[in-house]
């Protein structure tokens, strides 16, 4: 369908011609702002996402369609975003931010081919900087799927023209080590980007906390959370030590000074897909409560994992995976479209209470709860071993987002100092 609409809305806006704007939806706004809010608030389905759409002939102005299919695509609407920016060009051909927005969405889909063939159409007509931006934000995109995407593919047939593959991954075990210092860290785990364990106590919480046995439920954890003062816990020793040349607490932005550490609460349902962590920044976990399963894919593997980097995913979740012992199955569908998977070479670690993980920047990893309930301390940081990466990172997101920009800014101050 895509391909269908497409042609057409990127000949309008070539064209040149008008807009094409009719009378406000007068009383029908203060539904759709309901809507709107409800949407904010988390309290939006797939299926209501979908009748909020079904009725966008009633909405006859190009910006409240464009702020609607922006709020449906931040929530992860996709489909549903995609019809908005469509309705939006029947509006006014000649703007082009519809196009582009419907182009970042189809890359989001996976139909790069659309996507490319939407941007080479929209390039040669008049736009902002801003959009231009875009433009080129998401083409940048688009080139790093296709290269991993063919890289992955070289790599492969070349394996296999060797050596038959199974479809089994042999899962690596992560380095459990009892202390560490400074010099191993950094020179070794941090910049080779290797996971470890340090099995050691590392956050100094209170006596009611740390006697995990006595907790049967998450009422229970929550009970002792609630009854915790901050005079019984001084969050700065959540950090543990290998973590304390973090720069991101010292950055006048509240949103990353003040985000972390972060608590992990939850049941043996609670799981997250394949996912990379933002910016290149480091990431630790110390486990205080359950067991939790880490797979964990080394940096130099993210090329054979299929990720999207319009949307930063990748086609690998717990549905598509079967684990036993110390091998990891893959669904047939994943592998068929993805074969340079059978090429990586994860680690596997399960955290136990007292455990301090260490993920290294840029390390795609996937998670999942194994007993009931889990509670964990984490944080993401960023110190000399890879402050470089994030700064590279941050130049190339803070072209969308003013405040990766200012982050960037704010970290090259900082070294400075």
């Amino acid at each position: 369908m895509a391909r269908v609409w497409y042609m057409g809305l990127c000949v309008l806006l070539l064209s040149g011609s008008g807009a094409v704007l009719g009378d406000a939806a007068g009383s029908k706004h203060v539904r759709w702002q309901r809507e709107l809010e409800a949407l904010r608030d988390g309290e939006l389905n797939e299926q209501r996402a979908q009748q909020l759409v079904a009725n966008l002939d009633q909405l006859h102005e190009y910006d409240p369609v464009m702020h609607l299919g922006a709020e449906l695509e931040a929530q992860g609407f996709l489909a549903a975003a995609l019809e908005c920016y469509d309705h939006a060009v029947g509006l006014d051909q000649s703007r082009p931010e519809a196009v582009l927005a419907a182009a970042v969405v189809l890359a989001k889909q996976g139909l790069h081919v659309t996507a490319q063939e939407i941007l080479d159409m929209v390039a040669p007509a008049p736009m902002s900087p801003a959009l231009h931006t875009l433009l080129s934000h998401t083409r940048a995109n688009l080139e790093a799927t296709a290269a991993d995407h063919a890289r992955a593919q070289a790599a492969w047939a070349a394996a296999n023209a060797t050596t038959r593959r199974s479809d089994r991954l042999q899962l690596r075990p992560v380095d459990v080590l009892t202390r560490i210092t400074d010099a191993t860290y950094a020179a070794y785990y941090a910049r080779q980007g290797v996971p470890f364990v340090l099995r050691s106590p590392a956050w100094n919480a209170t006596a009611s906390i740390q006697q995990t046995a006595r907790y049967q439920s998450l009422q229970s954890v929550w009970e002792a959370l609630v009854n915790t003062t901050t005079a019984d816990v001084d969050m700065a020793d959540a950090w543990p030590s290998f973590a304390r040349g973090d720069v991101l607490a010292h950055v006048p932005m509240a949103q990353y000074s003040l985000h972390w550490p972060s608590l992990f609460l939850g049941d043996e349902r609670a799981r997250s897909a394949l996912h990379v962590d933002a910016y290149c920044s480091h990431f630790f976990m110390t486990q205080l409560v359950g067991r939790k399963r880490w797979i964990i894919f080394p940096a130099s593997d993210t090329f054979l994992l299929g990720r999207n980097y319009a949307s930063a995913q990748f086609p690998l979740s717990w549905a598509d995976v079967t684990i036993e012992g110390s091998e990891l199955d893959m669904a047939d569908d994943v592998l068929a479209a993805h074969p340079g998977l059978r090429l990586a070479r994860p680690y596997q670690i399960i955290l136990e209470p007292g455990d301090t993980l260490f993920v290294p920047g840029q390390s795609a990893h996937m998670v999942a709860n194994l007993a009931s309930p889990t509670m964990a301390v984490s944080g993401n940081y960023v110190d000399a071993t890879n402050q470089a990466c994030v700064e590279a990172s941050l130049a190339h997101s803070g072209a969308l987002h003013p405040e990766h920009a200012r982050l960037r800014t704010h970290l090259i101050e900082l070294q400075r100092i």
